[in-house]
């Protein structure tokens, strides 16, 4: 497991390792932090491409990936997305009973005419920008009747940080150091550096 900058076997320590730099030509605060950061934003990326029957979520975080405090609004099709859905992996809408069905995610293109203006208890649903539109406007209204099951961004290192650690898996963890000192060689030409870190 690795620590932020905490210490001679930190990330950070592991980076200036890597890239040949020093805490004055590669300081922690900002280089080091930004590289970081975009370093578990690829991570991330990764593991998320890989996790179709677990879904992954930032250790350090508390937060559950089901959002359940939506309202449906009689008449209204289109929700704003949340910034925090990086990722949806399911819809449900209660129906006039008050029991939740799943919704399909179609692709509009897909949907005829009359699928577009039906109107009724929502059973699928696509996106488009940042809203997603629900196919059958509902024509009932339920209080927190939305429930969105997703997966949102990691959470970030700030400067301050010591003993944090990447919120993934330890065995992954010197990548962000590695991708960090990368950063930085090719930053500064550095090609033979660049090369041995690949």
């Amino acid at each position: 497991m690795a620590q932020f900058n905490a210490s001679t076997n930190s990330l950070y320590a592991d980076a200036l390792f890597w890239s040949g730099a020093t805490s004055d030509t590669f300081p922690v605060d900002p280089d080091f932090t930004r590289s970081a950061n975009f370093a578990v934003n690829r991570i991330i990326a990764a593991i998320q491409k890989c996790d179709n029957s677990w879904k992954y979520n930032d250790s350090n975080s508390s937060a559950e990936l089901i959002d359940s405090t939506g309202n449906l609004v009689a008449g209204t099709a289109k929700y704003t997305l949340s910034l925090s859905w990086l990722k949806i992996a399911r819809i449900r809408v209660k129906d006039q009973n008050g029991s939740f069905v799943t919704l399909k995610r179609v692709n509009r293109e897909e949907l005829s005419d009359a699928q577009l203006s039906e109107s009724g208890t929502p059973w699928a649903y696509y996106k488009l920008g940042k809203f997603v539109y629900f196919v059958g406007n509902p024509n009932y209204s339920a209080s927190a009747g939305i429930e969105v099951q997703f997966q949102t961004t990691p959470e970030y290192f700030v400067v301050a940080d010591t003993t944090k650690e990447p919120g993934f898996a330890p065995q992954f963890h010197r990548l962000v150091s590695l991708l960090s000192a990368m950063d930085f060689t090719m930053a500064n030409e550095m090609e033979k550096r660049t090369q041995k870190i690949l």
